[in-house]
């Protein structure tokens, strides 16, 4: 079977929308978890966190859905640095 002929039948068992398995697993299994709470997601973000994630951005790539280039963000990193950090 060639690439093509997997993804264009993936699902086609499935005529309801539902998928049983699934269902029983969402169904028999408890996902809240008790005092779930990480602090550390509500610091803000460092001058050096933010050169550091820039660093790792590949040249002529867009990374998300607002397709600004990475170019962007690396050749104005000192200047967009207190602005980031203030969001």
């Amino acid at each position: 079977m060639d690439t093509c002929d997997f993804f264009k039948d993936f699902g086609s068992n499935d005529v309801n929308g539902t998928n049983d398995e699934s269902e029983y697993f969402n169904e028999h299994n408890n996902f809240v978890i008790p005092n779930t709470v990480y602090p550390e997601l509500d610091n803000p973000f460092t001058v050096d966190e933010i050169v550091s994630s820039v660093k790792l951005l590949e040249r002529n790539n867009v990374y998300g859905g607002d397709n600004l280039l990475n170019e962007y963000f690396i050749e104005t990193v000192d200047i967009l640095n207190p602005h980031i950090c203030k969001m």
